[in-house]
């Protein structure tokens, strides 16, 4: 089998086969620019997406950072005002009473109400930097505490009811919780 090719000496036929070449071939170098056009803008869209996604883990991991510091900051002061301004007011308490020994009973159970307030306020600051039921035995007791403490002070009924299954939260996500309810 033979394939021949006749080219015409006919001046109109070579120039529209010219023409049919050039416009084919031109239709070619504009698909070929399109595409690479859309295939640049997505490869872009899909960088700056990975660029925004790494920026927000960085913001997440910069915040997570921070409230640990706060945490580990909060349970820190907590303790030792605890630990160290509870033994002088236990400190104070005694001393005063003997000192006055030979006061009136008036002034004996007013120096005690005092240091009871003392003490009293002193427990509430810790427990408001870092609540030891929140560690110690989870949200909802910590939660139920908390409503308990508010009712004590405000006067105000507050009652706190659990139902169902218990969520379980990371330690992070605990503390956020409670912040945002002492608010």
């Amino acid at each position: 089998m033979q394939i021949e090719f006749h080219l015409s000496s006919d001046p109109s036929y070579l120039a529209i086969t010219v023409f049919a070449i050039g416009t084919a071939a031109m239709l070619f170098m504009a698909a070929a620019i399109i595409l690479f056009v859309a295939f640049y803008q997505k490869r872009m869209l899909q960088e700056q997406l990975r660029r925004q996604g790494l920026e927000a883990d960085h913001q997440l991991k910069m915040l997570l950072s921070q409230i640990k510091s706060q945490e580990n900051e909060r349970r820190r002061v907590a303790k030792d005002l605890h630990d160290d301004v509870g033994l002088m007011i236990q400190a104070l308490r005694t001393t005063t009473l003997a000192i006055l020994k030979d006061a009136s009973d008036d002034d004996k159970n007013e120096i005690q109400e005092l240091v009871t307030t003392i003490d009293q306020t002193v427990r509430r600051i810790c427990w408001d930097l870092m609540p030891s039921s929140l560690e110690r035995f989870g949200l909802a007791d910590a939660i139920d505490e908390m409503c308990t403490r508010f009712s004590t002070h405000r006067k105000v009924s507050v009652k706190f009811f659990q139902h169902g299954n218990a969520i379980t939260l990371n330690k992070e996500k605990r503390l956020c919780f409670i912040e945002w309810l002492k608010n």
